[in-house]
């Protein structure tokens, strides 16, 4: 089989329909591959995701797979390949970038398509994630001041994002080992954006309906969020700049699990960010 393909495709759609158009719009497309049912991000392919530049409206981050396996599968790892190149395209940017995405995040946006769009040829090829990132391209002369806000709902984040490896031990609110020694790399990252507002939304793992606020498990999402609420502070961040929510057993990362591996991945914490307080905030 053929190596595996990385490169990077920059297309730049500038379309101006009319010479007196203020706004044109522009699309980068980043594009990297994985090997056979991984979803694990090379080194040399952060470098191609930290193009996703912080001065772009909205980013897309697109999941396929090959066209082997069944389609519940292939959407699983899709989404898990989508996750990682997100994580690993916020890990790979520099200092200065993270200063400036801290400034103004664009929203991120995640969709696993599975074997869905193949690239014709080797299967190694449709092993992938496509980021799209759109702008608004503005002439200068007519281009509103830099620091006219833009319009968002109160209660939408500027974008979300899983912290990678902070699992919990089944049925209780302590983290695994692993965790432990992977919280401390997540929480320098979180200092980027300790000057803005963030929710920490806590999971557990119950396939199923949605679980009532009473049900232990719901309460354990709760005390999950929490403990990384609790922590931040210690680690010198403003209270008055977060809040922690429990969230149950909503949007699992693997909706069946089937091994412990996977039940773990339901059993996470993710963060939210937001540039202005989210209504009803925790006292």
């Amino acid at each position: 089989m053929p190596s595996l393909v990385r490169c990077l495709i920059l297309v730049s759609m500038l379309a101006a329909t009319h010479p007196t158009m203020s706004q044109r719009s522009r699309t980068d497309t980043l594009l990297i591959h994985f090997a056979f049912d991984k979803s694990i991000v090379q080194p040399g392919d952060s470098a191609i995701l930290a193009n996703a530049r912080p001065d772009a409206d909205s980013i897309l981050i697109i999941g396929y797979t090959d066209t082997v396996g069944s389609n519940g599968y292939n959407l699983k790892l899709s989404r898990l390949r989508a996750q990682a190149a997100r994580t690993a395209m916020l890990s790979a940017l520099t200092t200065a970038q993270a200063r400036a995405l801290a400034q103004r995040v664009p929203p991120m946006r995640l969709e696993a398509r599975g074997k869905t769009n193949p690239i014709p040829g080797d299967d190694s090829l449709s092993r992938r994630v496509e980021v799209l990132v759109y702008y608004q391209v503005r002439d200068v002369a007519q281009a509103p001041p830099a620091d006219t806000p833009k319009a968002r709902p109160d209660d939408e984040p500027d974008t979300t994002f899983g912290l990678d490896n902070i699992n919990f031990i089944a049925n209780t609110p302590i983290l695994t080992d692993a965790a432990r020694e992977a919280l401390p790399s997540s929480v320098a990252f979180l200092r980027h954006f300790s000057d803005h507002y963030l929710e920490i939304d806590g999971f557990c793992n119950s396939p199923g309906a949605p679980l009532p606020p009473n049900d232990p498990l719901f309460v354990l999402s709760v005390k999950r969020a929490k403990f990384i609420y609790d922590y931040l502070i210690q680690q010198g961040f403003d209270s008055a700049h977060l809040r922690y929510k429990g969230l149950g057993n909503a949007s699992p990362v693997i909706a069946h699990p089937t091994t412990r591996e996977e039940s773990d991945k339901n059993m996470r914490v993710e963060v939210r960010v937001f540039h202005h307080p989210p209504p009803q905030q925790q006292p």
